[in-house]
This record gives C-alpha cells, sequence and structure tokens, in this order.
C-alpha cells in the first residue's frame, strides 16, 4: 500500500480542522444594539407638536429656494469631491473583500541557456524549457485577521457615505441661509426706496414752510441730511445683494454674476418649532454622527486586527501545469504534467515588540475615536438647544421691537401734528421719522435672524434624506450582515 494516501488523508483532515479554526475570532465587535456612548439628557429644552418633513426648506413654499438646493445638489464642486472620495473608499473596501477569497493566476515561461565546457575539448550544453502554470493560493483566517480587515473597510465606506449626507445637509442649510440673507438685502433695498420717498415728501413739506417764514434754514438743511443718509445707505446694500449672489453662484458651481431667480419680496414666517424629539434621536439623524459611530467600530474591528497580527497564519497553495525540457516535439510538452500542494502555517517568534505595540497603538484609536464620537454628539445637543434659544429670543425680540416700531409711528404723527399747528419746531419730527426708518430696517433684520435660528435647528436635528442622493461612479458595497458566529461578514462591490 502506498504511504501517500494517509499522508493525503492526514493533510485533509489538518487542512478540515484549519476551515473550522477560521470561524473563530480572538477580538469580538458587537455593532448592533449598542447603548449611547454617553449619559444623554431625556429631553431638548422645547419642542413642537408636527414633525417637519424630511426636506424642511420646503416648509418655507419658495419654488426659487427648491430650485437652488436642487441645482446645488447636483452641481456642487465640494459634495462632488465627497462623492469622489466615497468612489475611492469603496474601491478599498472591495480590494479587502477580495482578501477573503482565494486568488487564481497564471505564470506561462520560455528559456533558453546555452553553456560551453573545456574537458580537453570545447563541450556545449544546450536546454530549451517550457513551462504553463495555474497557480492558487488561499489564506484561511484562522484568527478572523482577513475578517475584521474586510469589515473595517466596510465601515469605512460606510462612514463616507454617511459624510456625503453630512455635506449635503450642510450645503442645503447654507444655500437657504443665503437666499434669505439675499432677500432681507432685497427687502432692505424696498425700504430703503420707500423711506426715500417718505422722507422727500417731509423735504419738500419743510421747504415750503421755510418759503411761507414758517421753517428755519435749519430744519430744511436736517431733512436734506436725512435724505442724504438714506442715498449713502443704498450703495452698501447694493453691494451685498451682489456679494451674496456671489456666495450662492459658488455653491452652485457656476460664474459670480450668473442671474439667479428672484428671492421673495417679503420674509416668510417659519412657523411654530417642529417637534425636536429626544437628543438620543440625534444618534440615527445626524449623519456626522453616524460616521463617527462608523469609524469607532472600524477601529474596534482593526484592534481584531492587530489581535490575530500576532498569531499564527495559515496558507494553502497549488499549482499545476505542464513543464517541459528540451522537448522533441510539441506533443511531449504536454505529456510532463506538473502538481504541487503546499501548506504553510507560519507564525512570529520575534519581531522586537512591533506587534504588540500595534495592538496598543489601534487600542488607544478605538479610544479617539470613542472621545470623538462623544464629543460630535455633545457638540450635537448643544446646537440644537442653541438653535431653540435662538429663536426663541429673537422672537421675543420681535415682539418688543413690534411694539417699540408701533410707539414710534404714533410719536411720529402727534409730532408731525403739533409741527403743522406750530406748537414744535421741527427737531421732533425729524427724531422720530429717523426712529421710524431705523426700526423698519431693524425688524427686517429681526426677521431674518428668526429665519436663522429655525435653519440652523433643522439642520443641528439632521435628517435622513441625505441617503436618497446619488453621485458619481459610486461602487455601490453591501450593508454587510452580522454572521451567525460573531465572525465580521464580507464586504462585496457591486457594479
Amino acid at each position: 500500500m502506498s504511504t501517500r494516501a494517509p499522508r493525503i488523508r492526514r493533510m485533509a483532515l489538518a487542512l478540515q480542522a484549519a476551515l473550522v479554526c477560521s470561524a473563530c475570532s480572538m477580538h469580538a465587535v458587537e455593532e448592533h444594539d449598542r447603548p449611547p456612548p454617553m449619559p444623554l439628557p431625556e429631553a431638548f429644552s422645547a419642542t413642537g407638536g408636527a414633525q417637519a418633513p424630511e426636506r424642511w426648506w420646503t416648509t418655507f413654499s419658495d419654488p426659487g429656494l427648491n430650485a437652488l438646493i436642487d441645482r446645488a445638489l447636483q452641481r456642487n464642486l465640494d459634495l462632488q469631491q465627497a462623492w469622489a472620495r466615497l468612489d475611492q473608499v469603496a474601491s478599498l473596501a472591495a480590494q479587502a473583500g477580495a482578501l477573503q477569497w482565494p486568488n487564481l493566476q497564471y505564470a506561462l515561461g520560455f528559456g533558453a541557456t546555452r553553456q560551453t565546457f573545456n574537458f580537453g575539448r570545447l563541450v556545449e550544453i544546450s536546454n530549451v524549457q517550457f513551462s504553463a502554470v495555474l497557480q492558487a493560493g488561499y489564506e484561511v483566517d484562522l484568527w478572523g485577521r482577513v475578517g475584521h480587515t474586510s469589515r473595517a473597510a466596510g465601515l469605512d465606506y460606510e462612514a463616507t457615505r454617511e459624510e456625503v449626507s453630512a455635506a449635503a445637509l450642510s450645503i442645503a442649510a447654507r444655500v437657504t441661509d443665503l437666499w434669505f440673507q439675499l432677500a432681507e438685502a432685497n427687502a432692505q433695498l424696498g425700504l430703503l426706496a420707500e423711506q426715500r420717498k417718505v422722507s422727500t415728501e417731509y423735504t419738500e413739506l419743510v421747504e415750503l414752510r421755510f418759503a411761507q417764514g414758517l421753517a428755519s434754514a435749519l430744519d430744511v438743511q436736517q431733512q436734506r441730511g436725512q435724505v442724504a443718509a438714506i442715498d449713502a445707505s443704498q450703495p452698501l446694500l447694493q453691494a451685498r445683494v451682489e456679494l451674496l449672489t456671489h456666495q450662492l453662484n459658488l455653491l452652485l458651481a457656476q460664474a459670480p454674476t450668473t442671474a439667479l431667480g428672484a428671492p421673495p419680496v417679503e420674509l416668510p414666517d417659519p412657523g411654530p418649532i417642529p417637534a425636536t424629539g429626544v437628543p438620543a434621536d440625534l444618534l440615527r439623524r445626524r449623519p456626522d454622527l453616524l460616521a463617527q459611530e462608523k469609524r469607532l467600530l472600524a477601529a474596534d474591528h482593526r484592534v481584531g486586527v492587530a489581535v490575530a497580527a500576532r498569531l499564527p497564519s495559515l496558507s494553502i497553495g497549488g499549482r499545476t501545469g505542464i513543464q517541459a525540457t528540451n522537448p522533441d516535439n510539441v506533443g511531449q510538452i504536454f505529456q510532463q504534467p506538473v502538481f504541487g500542494l503546499n501548506v504553510d502555517l507560519v507564525g512570529p517568534i520575534i519581531d522586537g515588540g512591533r506587534r504588540a505595540e500595534e495592538v496598543k497603538r489601534v487600542e488607544a484609536a478605538v479610544r479617539d475615536a470613542l472621545a470623538a464620537m462623544k464629543s460630535t454628539l455633545l457638540r450635537a445637543i448643544t446646537e440644537v438647544e442653541d438653535a431653540l434659544t435662538n429663536e426663541r429670543s429673537q422672537r421675543a425680540y420681535l415682539d418688543k421691537l413690534d411694539a417699540q416700531l408701533q410707539l414710534a409711528r404714533d410719536t411720529l404723527g402727534e409730532a408731525r401734528r403739533r409741527y403743522a399747528n406750530g406748537l414744535v419746531d421741527y427737531l421732533p419730527v425729524l427724531s422720530a421719522l429717523a426712529a421710524v426708518q431705523q426700526l423698519e430696517r431693524t425688524r427686517i433684520t429681526a426677521q431674518r435672524n428668526v429665519l436663522a435660528a429655525r435653519i440652523s435647528l433643522h439642520s443641528a436635528l439632521g435628517g435622513s434624506w441625505g441617503d436618497d442622493l446619488e453621485g458619481g461612479d459610486t461602487i455601490r458595497v453591501k450593508k454587510a450582515e452580522k454572521a451567525h458566529d460573531g465572525d465580521a461578514a464580507k464586504t462585496e462591490a457591486l457594479p
């Protein structure tokens, strides 16, 4: 009986045992039902009754704004860069996933040698070699190193995708804010035109009374100065309109002077505060927090990679094909097959502590990622509270401003009546007119500040609408599913 059969049988049993051991992992990563990284408040300081739609800017009922945001999400160059980065990370994830599969390659060879020896006479020896071989190799994932590597790369992809969504949310908020700043500037210009018309009428009234000897030259000069002050404000507002247009066009990836749609004549009322939910909701609504969580899990998987690197690795390889030396004919080449099988178990003995230090490094990276996630979460909660505080205070300020404006208008009416009856000079009229006009301008800015606070609130609350976006030539990577035995799942690339 040949001794090869028992030897091959023993190799097969060893290989089977190695494949069973490949289901083992020295470092387990729990990806599901993870608790919050830190204690969270039970509720925000304020909340509304109705849930805002995912695309929250539609609540302003402004078709021009909706069109601008759609264009920005399609054209913005920062977002295109984010999509390109996603494509790069997707390719890296696909490469890491490929490590879990056997590799097969071919090798074709031809060589010719000629040697001359002098044994009292010259002897020439020539050799011609041909080979055509298929080579296969596979690393048995004994301790989960390959699986952890693949899953970490898949999580990097998922984190980068969340960062794309975060960039999209930021762009939508930025476009909305600039749009209403532009609306504010245009509203201020319209108000200036109205105020100049009113001030001109007052100037004509004072000039008429001056001609009748009922007013002084000083009254005329002061009122003309009021008109001049209005005229002086106009160039700066026009410049602001142009600068805001430039910034919006930059977000739209087009020339700065490209014409945009006309912003609304009046600033909209954002309505009541939407439902804010609870702080824990931010962990599933904020793309930046989701990205941080993916980065944390990826770092945890890389601990598994570093731990497994300290243990032996098992590789299986084989080759088959044909090989011939100095064949007499072509047929003779195919009559000389070759076959080989090798199983290599390689483990470290002395490495100067390099692998142990790598474990320490990746464990520190996990602590770094955890601290970064806590910081991002705390900042997210603070942003929501800041937005709620700002909107609450701006609304209260706007209410007080309205009351103050009404009193100023009443004062102006009384001062004008008394001036017309010759009971006072023109200074009370001039002061009251200046106060009314300044309060009217301030009120427009206060209205826009309420909108800015609402935009900040929507941005801070996040949303999942960015998940529906598609861009670039992004390679879609399947979401990894947890294996039954706790191993990291495979990450595959889809066309």
